[in-house]
């Protein structure tokens, strides 16, 4: 298994922009032959072992926040803006520049985090809201594993894919 608590994964699907399709028909057809960890070595894609669609992995290693901008707009509690405008994401946005636009909703710690975000929750994402709502006061590295996973949802609901899916469950499965 691949799956590595410190590794944040996002899988694009076939309405990604830079998606290769000659390399998912290529992956179509090893198939019958190899193992879906063979075929995603070879072509990058891979199908979903719980709903059966064909994915592929958006590195995540460029993700980043823009801290001193997240904290100026965070001075006075919570805060929506643009993902653009606070999160780093090249590769994701290249492939959905849409979710570029999607609505984050910024939130520091205390009584205001629980009552908007609910009791102990460190994000969520609304597809009807089109909107990523995340707790930024906690370890850097779990802000930014809660966004990646918030954005995996994203891209889930872009895709027309059930988002209950985590990255983890899909490389155990593989």
């Amino acid at each position: 298994s691949r799956a590595d608590p410190n590794t944040l994964y996002t899988f694009g699907g076939m309405l990604a922009r830079k998606a290769d399709p000659d390399k998912l028909e290529y992956a179509k057809k090893m198939e019958p032959l190899y193992t879906q960890e063979e075929i995603r070595q070879e072509t990058g894609w891979f199908r979903d072992p719980v709903e059966g669609t064909w994915l592929f992995e958006i590195d995540d290693s460029g993700l980043d926040l823009d801290w001193k901008r997240v904290e100026s707009f965070t001075e006075n509690g919570a805060i929506t803006v643009p993902l653009k405008s606070v999160v780093k994401h090249q590769e994701l946005f290249e492939n959905y520049p849409e979710i570029a636009n999607t609505k984050l909703l910024l939130v520091n710690d205390g009584p205001e985090a629980d009552s908007v975000l609910g009791k102990g929750v460190l994000g969520y994402f609304s597809p009807n809201e089109d909107k990523i709502a995340l707790r930024v006061d906690k370890d850097a590295m779990e802000v930014r594993r809660t966004l990646a996973h918030e954005l995996e949802h994203a891209v889930s609901s872009y895709e027309g894919r059930d988002f209950g899916t985590s990255p983890s469950q899909v490389y155990s499965d593989i």
